[in-house]
């Protein structure tokens, strides 16, 4: 009997090769291999390796970056636009991303997409920030320290738990609300 996959199944199994195995062992092959499917099964979906390391990032960053735009189109009250704010850190798949950074730093591509992915994620969470805080300088000051706290959790976090994370952003949280006018 043969197994049909979706483009998500490869996606999930590139993140658990990243993760389990590193950059490198992301290849056709291997992908199929952990799928238990042909080579002709990824070539259904993406033309090659370049487009399938584009959709991956893309969907696996963007998603969030969505949900970050649409919380700051809301007028939500402080304390309930930071609940949402934690619930979106939490919910992020840290050590895929922890493994995408890394491989962005060996593959151009990767790399490229992934900047650019973040200088969104960044300009959305100053969108979520401004309102709280009144001020676009202190807004920025604050996205910048949410990004370093995020991705500096995902290359930290290794032996760390969930309640390791929630108390860390139980920090940045204090220090937003000390920054409201």
């Amino acid at each position: 009997m043969r197994r049909i996959v979706t483009e998500d199944d490869y996606f999930e199994a590139a993140l658990d090769l990243l993760v389990s195995d590193g950059h490198t062992s992301l290849k056709v092959g291997s992908l199929c291999e952990a799928l238990g499917v042909t080579s002709g099964s990824f070539y259904g979906y993406f033309s090659g390796l370049p487009e399938f390391v584009s959709e991956l990032i893309s969907t696996r960053f963007s998603d969030r970056n969505e949900l970050l735009r649409e919380l700051a189109a809301t007028d939500l009250g402080p304390e309930v636009r930071l609940e949402r704010l934690r619930d979106l850190a939490c919910g992020v798949q840290h050590r895929a991303e922890s493994a995408i950074r890394v491989w962005a730093q060996h593959q151009p591509e990767a790399g490229s997409l992934q900047r650019r992915l973040d200088r969104e994620r960044a300009k959305a969470l100053v969108q979520v920030l401004e309102p709280l805080v009144g001020s676009p300088e202190a807004a920025q000051r604050l996205g910048k320290l949410g990004m370093a706290l995020l991705v500096g959790w995902q290359h930290l976090q290794v032996d760390a738990s969930a309640g390791d994370f929630d108390r860390l952003f139980d920090e940045f949280e204090r220090v937003v609300l000390r920054a409201r006018p």
